[in-house]
């Protein structure tokens, strides 16, 4: 049985057992790429976060030339699932287990030089920008990089890519699903991807969901994004957020086919801090918002 996803990678999930989920690679050229999720999945999982699942990797292997791993089955809901009927109490524990863990993840970090988050920061901006629609946009970015002061960035594990299409609420229980390599590995991507959904409603956007579901929806997403904007404050009105917060939907871009989809990203960014700034310097007249 296929398992519903949400996610763009491609990778096939099922279930070939009773309580076991085999995910596998789409193509050989993602081979490498899927094995190093499993690991960090598998790393991810000894540290033992409060309120918080991760399945357990049992095996590995690859199937016709493809990399494949077994793991624990979790049952659970997707917020698309979950959202409609959660109580306030129960929202509220949910809300309390990512402020814990973001907390967790901050206070072990290590601090990154200013100079190399800024090379990171280029790299991956600069391989972004040879498919991407959005050349001048990107190219204010790197120049912006040049000119802030970065000293809110730290180094420590995260999930890389914490979107609620990667999460199953499970019995009380926040399970973490799909964790990826990131270009930086930081808690402050985690914000990023978390603000993703809570706040632009990307996947709530793209999914056709219940219109009686979708303002609830709304209105959880607003109060989780309120209650973590406001404990991370200093990081998230930083400079150096908003930069990643525009990487991380030009990040998305190369992985959408549809044209709505791309709407959706347009929109997306055009809410961004850093976007602000930019269209002042073209008069708006670059990248006008789609007509609906």
């Amino acid at each position: 049985m296929i398992l519903h996803k949400i996610g763009i990678s491609g990778c096939k999930t099922e279930l070939v057992a009773n309580t076991i989920v085999r995910k596998t690679s789409p193509s050989v050229a993602y081979n490498q790429r899927l094995e190093r999720q499993m690991l960090k999945q598998i790393e991810f999982a000894k540290h033992k976060f409060n309120g918080i699942l991760v399945p357990e990797v049992y095996s590995a292997g690859h199937i016709d030339g493809l990399f494949y791993f077994d793991m624990q089955y979790v049952d659970g809901k997707l917020f698309n699932e979950e959202f409609y009927r959660v109580s306030k109490p129960e929202l509220d524990v949910y809300v309390k287990t990512f402020l814990e863990y973001l907390d967790c993840l901050k206070s072990n970090a290590v601090p990154f030089s200013e100079s190399e988050v800024k090379r990171l920061l280029r790299e991956k901006l600069q391989s972004l920008q040879k498919s991407s629609q959005y050349n001048l946009l990107i190219e204010f970015t790197l120049q912006r990089i040049e000119e802030i002061k970065i000293d809110t960035l730290s180094y420590n594990l995260c999930h890389g890519d914490l979107t609620f299409s990667n999460i199953l609420f499970s019995g009380g229980q926040l399970c973490f699903l799909d964790l990826l390599d990131s270009y930086i590995e930081s808690y402050v991507i985690d914000i990023v991807k978390l603000k993703q959904d809570a706040y632009y409603k990307w996947y709530l956007n793209i999914l056709s969901v219940n219109q009686v579901h979708v303002a609830r929806t709304h209105q959880i997403f607003d109060y989780v994004w309120k209650r973590i904007s406001e404990h991370h404050a200093d990081v998230i009105h930083s400079d150096l957020f908003a930069i990643l917060d525009v990487a991380n939907f030009l990040r998305i871009e190369p992985y959408l086919t549809i044209p709505s989809q791309h709407k959706l990203l347009l929109r997306a960014i055009q809410d961004t801090k850093l976007y602000e700034d930019f269209n002042r310097t073209h008069d708006g007249k670059i990248y006008p918002i789609p007509q609906s």
